[in-house]
């Protein structure tokens, strides 16, 4: 056979192989589908058509077909979900498909009476964050939400089979949560898990809560923008909550901290004015027993953590005459305000009068309404957001502390930079006659 002959027969292969069965070319419109098969208990795997041509074909449990071309757009699409190998669809319904757009059809449990919902992908979130959505795969489950970083509710409830919206999200790491409506004490806590700028994601959760099956939950991540087939599982979180500690008693050596009763110390050689990194601990009651320059300065003092709560112990007072104690505060996860610096302001200046702060500014000392009549061990309070915490716009600040009621300076001004998204307590510090203020920042 000739070479051209050869290169002839080739090259109608090619046209045939590239055409449907009626010898027209496959369809180009840029619609886009997938099938997420969430169906926990299926073993064969699930077939999906598009006007009954199948565009992709045994997808696990599980698992996503990622994004393929439908070919097709139009308000009257006939959309299918058939078992592995099979012709006919299992179920089947009309969806309007737009040319330029992604749509998933998600397949539910149980697979013998599956059921599917076909709902249209947000791949391009607004600019510089990032989007999720939520899907409840969970028979047992009831309603569930999916909260974030602070047990804030990000999406839901959502009642079994139904897909939230999506919704945006600063892109940032997270540790995220699966709340029950209705039930307080219900919570699957996750490891902290990294949401990119200008990526799409979807969260199914699949399984069940029982125990009286194999299946357990599984909460699994799609990344929506690379094929929608790729995926990470969140992992549970370990029970676990974290301290730091500060040096805030004046006069006092260096500090190291022993921990329920442990010959070891957590924290070592700790100057005055200075944090600790954060502590991991198991929640519940711990002790601790600080120790300056060697000699005990506190014994065996108790304090409480929370389940992935954060907190500052502060050593405070002084040590002549003795007065050092574990001032506890709870610690924000998250600000309380996106791109505004929240703020705490904590007296530990032992010997110094009750004070009132105030920003400086050119037409006079403005009040800060959150510290007033701050006494020794206290802390700043807001009405609006009911914490120790307030939150301010970023800026450079300069702050005065006066004794409670008059114009009489204690703390001379401070310049006090604020910086976006930044967590920090401010705590006035040392005896009043050489008193500075201080910063802790919390992330």
């Amino acid at each position: 056979m000739s070479k051209i002959t050869l290169v002839a027969i080739l090259a109608i292969a090619l046209i045939v192989g590239c055409s449907n069965d009626d010898g027209t070319k496959p369809p180009t419109e840029t619609t886009f589908i997938r099938l997420l098969n969430i169906a926990h208990d299926d073993t064969i795997g699930l077939d999906l058509s598009v006007v009954d041509r199948k565009v992709t074909s045994g997808v696990k449990s599980g698992k996503s077909s990622g994004y393929v071309l439908a070919g097709v757009s139009g308000d009257v699409i006939k959309v299918g979900i058939h078992f592995a190998g099979k012709d006919s669809a299992q179920v089947s319904s009309v969806q309007r498909m737009y040319t330029g757009g992604s749509f998933t059809a998600y397949a539910f449990p149980p697979i013998k009476t599956f059921s599917f919902s076909f709902d249209d992908d947000v791949r391009r979130p607004m600019a510089g964050k990032a989007c999720i959505n939520l899907v409840n795969g969970i028979s047992d489950g009831g309603q569930l939400s999916l909260a974030y970083t602070d047990d804030s509710l990000l999406l839901g409830p959502l009642r079994y089979t139904v897909v939230s919206d999506y919704s945006d999200i600063d892109a940032g790491t997270y540790p995220f949560s699966v709340l029950q409506l209705g039930n307080s004490t219900f919570e699957i806590a996750y490891d902290s898990v990294r949401l990119d700028q200008n990526t799409s994601y979807t969260l199914a959760l699949m399984g069940t809560l029982t125990d009286a099956d194999s299946w357990g939950v599984i909460a699994r991540l799609y990344n929506n923008n690379v094929g929608g087939s790729t995926y990470q599982d969140l992992r549970v979180s370990t029970d676990r909550g974290s301290i730091q500690v500060v040096h805030a008693v004046p006069g006092a050596g260096p500090i190291s901290v022993n921990l329920d009763g442990s010959a070891t110390a957590s924290i070592n050689n700790l100057a005055f004015s200075n944090q600790s990194p954060y502590i991991d601990l198991a929640p519940g009651q711990h002790t601790a027993t600080v120790l300056a320059s060697g000699s005990p300065v506190i014994t065996d003092a108790t304090f409480l953590v929370a389940q992935r709560g954060l907190k500052t112990l502060f050593g405070s007072g002084r040590l002549f005459p003795p007065n050092v104690v574990l001032l506890e505060l709870v610690d924000l996860k998250k600000p309380l305000v996106p791109n505004e610096t929240s703020v705490r302001v904590v007296h530990l200046s032992a010997d110094a009068p009750n004070l009132d702060g105030y920003v400086v500014t050119p037409t006079g000392d403005l009040k800060i309404d959150e510290c007033q009549d701050l006494s020794f061990r206290k802390a700043s309070y807001s009405d609006t957001f009911t914490s120790a915490f307030f939150s301010r716009v970023p800026s450079t600040y300069t702050i005065v502390f006066k004794k409670a009621g008059t114009n009489q300076v204690v703390i001379g001004p401070t310049t006090i930079v604020l910086k976006a998204g930044k967590i920090i307590t401010l705590w006035i510090g040392g005896l009043s006659a050489s008193a500075k203020l201080y910063t802790v920042t919390h992330n």
